[in-house]
């Protein structure tokens, strides 16, 4: 009933497009990969990939390829040089790669 209050506020520039300034409770436990992620990525029934930029702010991108062998999932990861968190939703070169990848799926 109460997923949409907003649970975290952050302190950001005015007139900056790439930050949420609140997360309400419903956006913030969606950002996770949640505790079940192991069994989700071993179930996949369709192609999968994983991109994320070398300089992502958010996450270590070298570290997904090695978590996912380690869990005997087949996923390709790439990294896309040079690009941040935020670089992946919005950089004409990181959405080549998006695009590259899902084609190389299909």
């Amino acid at each position: 009933m109460f997923d949409g209050f907003d649970v975290i506020s952050y302190a950001v520039a005015p007139g900056n497009k790439e930050a949420s300034p609140r997360y309400s409770y419903r956006l913030f436990v969606n950002f996770g990969a949640g505790r079940e992620f192991a069994h989700y990525l071993k179930n996949l029934r369709r192609p999968a990939a994983v991109l994320v930029g070398s300089a992502d702010e958010q996450v270590v991108p070298d570290q997904f390829a090695p978590l996912l062998r380690g869990l005997d999932v087949n996923i390709p990861v790439t990294i896309v040089p040079g690009m941040t968190h935020v670089d992946m939703i919005a950089n004409p070169t990181a959405l080549r790669a998006i695009v590259k990848a899902v084609s190389l799926q299909s």
